[in-house]
């Protein structure tokens, strides 16, 4: 169609045919004019290829990305491995040294009890060897002596 006018002899009974199947009265050309023309072998595989490279492209990007967040988080949990440590280490130290000042502190208190006894013996109540009379219970002679000036109940 040009300038409104249909220029080809078989174009016009297709339109007239089109025309009165449809009842539509317009102008414009019906048929394989809105239809694109198909692609080369060539012009489809370089558009397959070039998807591709696109694809390739945002894959390696988004593992790349991945792989920096990857290192980022490793290196993060490195550092909180290392803080927990060091503070694991810093309490562990904190209580060997309260142990080591407790332990100090009962081994003065027990050697000052030690040399207190060593510079005031305790004196004893318990009576020497040779020395029977501080008993609480007097010895066999003792108890005949006294049993023998008791008046006895036997004499009845």
């Amino acid at each position: 169609m040009r300038n409104g006018k249909w220029s080809d002899d078989a174009s016009n009974v297709v339109y007239s045919t089109y025309k009165q199947s449809t009842g539509c009265k317009t102008s414009a050309v019906h048929g394989h004019g809105y239809m694109s023309t198909r692609p080369t072998e060539r012009e489809s595989m370089k558009a397959q290829l070039e998807e591709q490279a696109r694809a390739t492209d945002a894959a390696n990007q988004q593992n790349q990305d991945l792989e920096d967040e990857i290192e980022k988080l490793n290196e993060k949990l490195a550092n909180q491995e290392a803080k927990s440590e060091r503070k694991f280490e810093e309490k562990l130290q904190q209580f060997k040294e309260e142990e080591s000042k407790k332990i100090l502190a009962l081994r003065d208190k027990f050697m000052a009890a030690l040399q207190g006894c060593r510079r005031n013996p305790v004196s004893s109540n318990y009576p020497k060897s040779s020395d029977i009379s501080g008993e609480a219970t007097p010895p066999v002679e003792k108890m005949e002596k006294i049993a023998s000036k008791t008046p006895s109940s036997k004499a009845t």
